[in-house]
């Protein structure tokens, strides 16, 4: 019995000694508490089983409620009232957080000038010039020296029919990177326009030695070079390099037309012949055809030499500039 008592006597001497909790602590948790109980916090209420350490996976990602089954979880409608709540906690906490990295992550993405380049690229293709326009300014505003900024802003220059603007964009885009094919072909083809034909064949005779061109950009180096020697009358040079560049280009009447004018020119007869009744199946009324095909048949009739036919070569001055 007295070994009872002592027992019982130190029991209560130590939680004497014990220090006691402030009362404040007490009264803040006890308002936690009831505030969570009141909240619908099963967990609190012996409810804790219910929730499963993978639901918060659920709640960090809003999955719309058409998604759930597929993913093979019970949706949030499915779930009780109480634990939709507690499953929210971690997205509410970490909300803001997370729009913040995505904002970041958005900004040094957008601020990238070659995704605003494809961008204007993307708009071109679709016709959507203001747009374009757009992302064009804003990829030169990030980098002023991106060749291939310059060079869509040369081409939305020729859209809206502002040549000399273009030509400057060109200048600039070549500036940026000196081989720049494409840039140049353009400028060569506005020369042309312009009726600068003799400053343009030594540039595209480099263009189509360019190891930096491609297969197409030198073909359409080598038509636009029969061009500059149509305007500049080396009728023989203008054959060949028109049937070189003939090479998988869909042709138009104007291409015809200037082909078979640079054959006849350079006393290709056949050649030019065989042009003009291709054309003229498609188009019998095709004035410029039936004009050559008349001067033609009174050439060879007379077996004289090649006349002059100063008429034909007046209507080259747009035929065979295409533009791309």
């Amino acid at each position: 019995m007295s070994l009872v008592t002592g027992q019982l006597t130190s029991c209560v001497e130590r939680r004497h000694r014990r220090p006691q909790r402030p009362l404040r602590w007490s009264v803040q948790i006890a308002l936690a508490a009831l505030v969570l109980t009141q909240s619908g916090c099963s967990w609190l209420r012996g409810g804790g089983a219910e929730t499963r350490q993978g639901d918060v996976h659920f709640a960090a990602h809003e999955t719309p409620a058409g998604d759930w089954d597929e993913m093979g979880e019970p949706g949030p409608q499915d779930q009780p009232a109480a634990k939709r709540r507690w499953l929210r906690l971690p997205a509410l906490f970490g909300g803001k957080r997370n729009q913040r990295a995505s904002a970041r992550e958005s900004r040094s993405a957008v601020d990238d000038p070659d995704a605003y380049v494809k961008l204007a690229e993307q708009a071109i293709g679709n016709h959507q010039w203001p747009a374009a326009r757009r992302y064009v300014s804003r990829a030169l505003e990030l980098q002023p020296e991106h060749a291939q900024a310059w060079l869509l802003k040369g081409k939305l220059e020729e859209t809206a029919g502002r040549q000399e603007n273009a030509m400057k964009s060109y200048h600039r885009s070549v500036s940026c990177e000196s081989l720049n094919p494409e840039a140049r072909l353009r400028m060569a083809r506005i020369q042309i326009e312009q009726g600068r034909a003799e400053h343009t064949a030594q540039a595209l005779r480099s263009l189509i030695d360019c190891p930096l061109a491609t297969a197409d950009q030198k073909l359409r180096a080598k038509w636009l070079l029969g061009v500059a020697y149509v305007r500049a009358g080396r009728w023989s040079e203008a054959a060949a390099a028109l049937e070189e560049g003939a090479q998988q280009r869909q042709l138009s009447s104007d291409d015809r037309y200037l082909l078979a004018l640079a054959r006849y020119k350079s006393g290709d007869f056949a050649g030019a012949r065989r042009e003009v009744e291709q054309q003229l199946q498609i188009q019998p009324g095709h004035a410029q055809f039936a004009n050559l095909l008349a001067e033609l048949n009174y050439v060879e009739s007379t077996q004289s030499k090649v006349l002059p036919a100063q008429n034909l070569s007046e209507d080259v001055s747009d035929s065979g500039i295409n533009r791309h």
